[in-house]
């Protein structure tokens, strides 16, 4: 190697250590006296050899005559380690050919082709900003470089481009404000997303460290999953695992939201049996103020109630003095503390005394740190004293300020150890995500001996049993010490207004005015409020009405629309008879009987069985193949008023009728249907083994709410309004027909009036039918319901 400087202009030589240097000077001062690099420019590399060889073969010369030795030193740094020299470069401006981009770069057009070889289809493929080489080397790499730190280079998103990365769902679903990747490394963190609550978009995430993986960031409380949006839940809006187009993490398939982290919706920690069995009842010892459904707690050890393991007396009071007290009116106090055979426990706080004005601060303040370990004293005290078995918590709920739920655990923890061993402590939790996700559970169920799980007051339309025991047990609660159970009452809300209906109704607010006679509870419906209720029930009413007769005539309709369904098979069996039903001639069949077999329209089919055939071997099989659908069900509407939306096809046995050859239940053969017997009384013997299957047949749709039987006094009531303008309107055109001023014939006159008016008379006609349909349905329908109940009574009296 050997560096020359003169009157600012750098000149280096290299020759690799393997290269013998008389020839390689000469290849050099060869190359340099034919080069213009040297001469039009104040950097010039020539490399004479080199390439994909091994740095000892690399030669070449390198000058710069603007001073500048870095440019030297990177040339031939880049020969030492046996890579070529980056060129000069110049970016194309719009307009530019390579005539004028050599005359930009200093170097001949032939000059110019040769520096940018690497490109043969360079000049007819020119773009604005693209980097060319002004001298001899490669192109250097312009693209983004990886952070210090092995993060990728980033941009955020507002019009355009990305690699692969958390959150890259591909080049056709870019987000406006989305950070992608614009080189090689690692990916960087998504861009926040304002609403967040976990995963790496939340607001303030930091890069992970070590193995954790960018999914890993900020988990949702209790393990909740956490979906692609940012959003905490257990269902599976949260929990569904989906992958995008790209696979990449962060990402969904469209219409999905797709987990992120802890995606299992699975009820685990199952491992384990309880300790024991438990049967636990909350006695209300409020029920006594009540004006009934009184309730005596001796009653729960009685042979009536026998079963219960536990029962919780709530609720005792806590003072604003943090002392705890029971008020014992109706003696329910001391009654309970003499009960035997049954775990006896107190229970404090509750629904009312969380939320009420007067009490909510009260269990708050009582388990701050400064009145934490007065407080545990006492309901020890308490529990000792009145040798009860236990003691229950059920605030509903800690988390008001954000110590609340940690005092809550310590104060558990501290109860746990004064207690003695034969004494247990237990909380009631909430099994709804929004509610227990305050609650430190997995810690808390370390601690208490059980948790009486509150999902006897859920199926409601947000979170349900199923998933809430998988929340639940995902958080680390061992499933064994879960006691969940179901309710004595319901829910009830007062609406704004009576004559509402449908989804918007709004109702009146927590006290809604909804108290039931016998709960004497807002909002609540116990068993006896709703047995009652169950006992005058009636149809809910969605019309209105402004006569007795006009609710009665809508009456026969109802009995006429369950004939209508209950015939659609027996009509479908009509119009399907074997060869000469109508719908035959549009339909292709095969067949297979003892005595026969092949295919062809439907109309040709013979079942054919041998006289004493066996029972076992007198089987027939049809299978239908739809040939004129259109035709088909245009004759079926014709002939029975079906609509194709009322029909589905599917396999259909046709048993043989059961044959009794003597005695009163005989009967002869029908003269037309040789297998087919004449109609008389069911005989009590054995039915054959034989039977015509129907492959692929109509049959009546199970769900026959979808089907709508059209009532002809829609057509009157319809019509009514206009026929005053008809009767109008056929008056003048009979005036004008006497006058001879009608520009129609009479004729015309009559056709274009006979449609309307006969369709009246048809309705008219179908009402009575309908009314006379319905109410002999009507009787059927009493008839069987009293059969039925007779044949109970008769199976139950000797």
């Amino acid at each position: 190697m050997l560096f020359s400087y003169l009157n600012g202009t750098v000149v280096d030589i290299y020759i690799g250590a393997l290269v013998d240097v008389d020839s390689s000077i000469s290849a050099l001062s060869d190359a340099a006296s034919s080069s213009t690099e040297l001469t039009k420019a104040s950097r010039g590399i020539i490399p004479v050899r080199g390439g994909n060889r091994i740095y000892g073969y690399n030669i070449g010369l390198v000058s710069s005559g603007d001073d500048n030795l870095g440019f030297i030193q990177h040339a031939v740094k880049s020969w030492a380690k046996a890579s070529c020299a980056t060129c000069r470069t110049t970016r194309v401006a719009s307009g530019d050919s390579c005539a004028s981009l050599a005359t930009k770069c200093g170097t001949s057009p032939s000059g110019f082709t040769k520096n940018n070889s690497y490109n043969k289809k360079l000049c007819s493929a020119l773009m604005e900003g693209q980097v060319v080489c002004c001298s001899a080397g490669s192109l250097p790499d312009i693209r983004p470089k990886p952070k210090a730190n092995g993060e990728c280079a980033t941009y955020d998103v507002d019009v355009r481009y990305s690699l692969t990365r958390q959150g890259w769902n591909g080049c056709k679903n870019i987000l406006l404000g989305q950070k992608i990747c614009t080189s090689k490394g690692s990916p960087p963190l998504p861009a926040p997303v304002s609403d967040a609550q976990c995963g790496p978009t939340k607001p303030g995430s930091k890069m992970p460290t070590g193995n954790k993986k960018l999914t890993d960031l900020n988990p949702c409380p209790l393990k909740a999953c956490c979906n692609i949006w940012g959003q905490c839940g257990t269902t599976k809006d949260y929990c569904t695992i989906s992958k995008s187009t790209t696979g990449n993490p962060g990402m969904s398939s469209p219409g999905e939201n797709g987990c992120t982290s802890n995606c299992d919706m699975k009820i685990i920690n199952n491992e384990k049996a309880p300790d024991s069995f438990k049967k636990v009842a909350y006695y209300e010892s409020w029920n006594q103020d009540r004006p009934c459904m009184h309730v005596d707690v001796r009653t729960i050890t009685s042979a009536f109630m026998s079963g219960w393991t536990h029962v919780h007396f709530a609720f005792a009071n806590i003072t604003s003095d943090y002392k705890v007290s029971v008020q014992d009116i109706y003696g329910q106090f001391k009654n309970f503390k003499g009960l035997k055979g049954i775990k006896r426990i107190i229970a404090f706080d509750g629904w009312s005394f969380s939320v009420g004005v007067d009490t909510y601060t009260i269990l708050c303040e009582a388990v701050k740190p400064a009145n934490l370990e007065a407080f545990a004293n006492e309901v020890v005290r308490f529990v000792k004293d009145h040798d009860l078995d236990g003691v229950d918590f059920d605030w509903e709920y800690p988390g008001g300020s954000p110590d609340e739920p940690g005092n809550y655990l310590k104060f558990l923890q501290l109860v746990k150890s004064k207690l003695p061993s034969d004494k247990s402590l237990s909380i009631a939790a909430p099994a709804s995500f929004w509610y227990l996700k305050q609650f430190p559970i997995a810690a808390i169920s370390r601690t208490v001996d059980y948790i009486v799980y509150m999902t006897y007051d859920l199926h409601v339309n947000l979170t349900e049993t199923k998933s809430s025991l998988a929340m639940v047990t995902k958080a680390g609660v061992e499933a064994r010490k879960l006691v969940v159970g179901v309710s004595s009452y319901g829910r009830s809300f007062k609406m704004s207004s009576a004559r509402c209906k449908g989804p918007m109704c709004t109702f009146t607010g927590p006290e809604s005015g909804a108290a039931k006679e016998w709960a004497d509870t807002h909002n609540v419906d116990s068993n006896t409020d709703d047995d009652e209720e169950d006992l005058e029930v009636i149809e809910s009413c969605d019309k209105e009405y402004n006569s007795i007769d006009a609710i009665l005539s809508s009456t026969p309709f109802k009995w006429y629309v369950d004939w209508v369904k209950e015939g659609i098979d027996a009509a479908l069996d009509a119009f399907m008879k074997v060869k000469s039903g109508e719908g035959n001639k549009y339909i292709d069949c095969e067949w297979t009987a003892p005595n026969s077999n092949g295919s062809g329209p439907c109309t040709n089919v013979e079942l054919r069985v041998p006289v004493n055939t066996p029972k076992a071997a007198n089987r027939r099989f049809i299978t239908y193949k739809m040939r004129d659908e259109e035709w088909f069900y245009e004759a079926l509407l014709a002939s029975h008023e079906i609509e194709k939306d009322w029909v589905e096809w599917k396999d259909n046995a046709d048993h043989d009728i059961c044959i009794c050859p003597n005695g009163p239940h005989a009967r002869d053969v029908d003269e037309k249907e040789p297998n087919r017997f004449a109609a008389g009384p069911i005989c009590p013997c054995e039915a054959h083994a034989g039977f015509t299957m129907h492959k692929n047949y109509p049959r009546r749709i199970q769900d026959t709410s979808k089907i709508v039987v059209l009532n002809p006094k829609a057509i009157i009531e319809e019509a009514i309004p206009k026929t005053d303008d008809l009767a109008e309107l056929l008056y003048e055109t009979y005036m004008d027909s006497l006058n001879e001023d009608l520009d129609a014939s009479g004729a015309d006159a009559v056709t274009a009036f006979s449609m309307p008016v006969f369709m009246l008379e048809d309705a008219i006609k179908s009402i009575k039918s309908v009314k006379e349909i319905g109410e002999k349905q009507k009787e059927t329908k009493t008839r069987e319901l009293v059969l039925s109940i007779l044949s109970i009574v008769f199976a139950v009296i000797p």
